[in-house]
């Protein structure tokens, strides 16, 4: 409870001082005292009970924001001046990670409207349609069950109410990160007949991807795009030749279908246990550049391949703090 409290007052003062001191103009004051340029990370933009992300309206506070006190860059601007040893703290990019077809809804309109770049590393099967993000079909099953509570082999006992939606997902979810992407599809499957809930072989439309034209289209408009993999796996729990060819193969069919060269590798999870050393060298090997992670961690910027994010938050008090650090 105290803890709870202290996160609550906390979260108040610093939406206080930043709405006090950027009322008046005077939040530079806290942007002059950063030391590294940031990377953002997104996923989506969305206004659903169900689906994470951040609304539009959000998402345009925040450009706002960028613009007035950043220089907002691209990733790969970022990663030049790392490469030059040449740190421009004040420098910002964004990244959105998979490539949900809300990007080009949402997303691009604005990101033109405030003239801001940004890149999209997608995962190629999703975007060809042969898969879902798996996360995804746990969400729609937990909200179109009408069971009030459920037993899960494994994992226990959820009840299955709207509070517990978000606590629920995260259970399941983390079970399916320890498992196999064949135990992970085999357990899936199960807990559709456990649910009650048949899934769609492609994803409906709230979940649904990219497509390449849509990409052609952004990426001729300015958009940088890199890999999120083949079919987006935990990449320190298959075979080496299963992640050799989800990294070298996921840049060949991007590179093939918009003629383009891939430079950037967007781990999928992306958390320290998901970036091995032999991860690391197979990303290397299949001829990336840089290594995206998503967390922040102490920035050295020894290591390219284990480049740092900051995950962007909703509200504007908190993001804008998050980008001080």
């Amino acid at each position: 409870m105290m803890s709870e409290i202290k996160v609550s007052v906390k979260g108040w003062i610093k939406s206080l001082l930043f709405n006090v001191f950027s009322k008046v103009g005077l939040w530079h004051i806290f942007t002059n005292k950063a030391k590294t340029p940031k990377i953002l990370m997104y996923h989506r933009l969305t206004n659903s009970n169900i689906i994470p992300g951040i609304s539009t309206a959000k998402f345009e506070a925040h450009l706002q924001h960028l613009c007035n006190y950043y220089e907002v860059v691209s990733v790969e601007e970022i990663i030049s001046d790392i490469k030059k040893n040449k740190y421009n703290a004040n420098k910002i990019a964004l990244t959105f990670d998979d490539g949900y077809v809300d990007f080009y809804e949402k997303a691009w309109p604005l990101l033109k409207k405030y003239n801001v770049p940004a890149s999209v590393y997608i995962t190629t099967e999703f975007i060809e349609k042969k898969r879902w993000m798996w996360p995804d079909k746990v969400r729609v099953m937990l909200d179109k069950t009408t069971l009030r509570k459920i037993n899960i082999p494994l994992v226990g006992e959820l009840q299955l109410t709207q509070q517990n939606f978000e606590k629920n997902w995260h259970i399941i979810s983390d079970y399916c990160l320890s498992l196999t992407e064949f135990e992970r599809e085999h357990f899936l499957l199960e807990l559709t007949e456990l649910l009650e809930v048949p899934i769609k072989e492609c994803p409906t439309s709230d979940f649904s991807a990219l497509t390449w034209e849509q990409l052609l289209i952004m990426q001729q408009e300015g958009l940088n795009i890199g890999s999120h993999t083949i079919t987006h796996p935990i990449l320190t729990s298959i075979s080496n030749e299963q992640l050799t060819n989800e990294l070298s193969e996921s840049k060949c069919v991007i590179e093939r279908m918009l003629n383009i060269e891939i430079k950037g590798i967007c781990y999928p999870n992306g958390m320290p246990n998901d970036v091995s050393t032999v991860v690391i060298e197979t990303a290397k090997n299949s001829g990336y550049s840089y290594g995206l992670i998503a967390y922040t961690a102490d920035v050295s910027y020894t290591n390219l391949f284990k480049t740092d994010r900051i995950p962007a938050s909703e509200n504007i008090a908190a993001f804008a703090f998050s980008l001080l650090s």
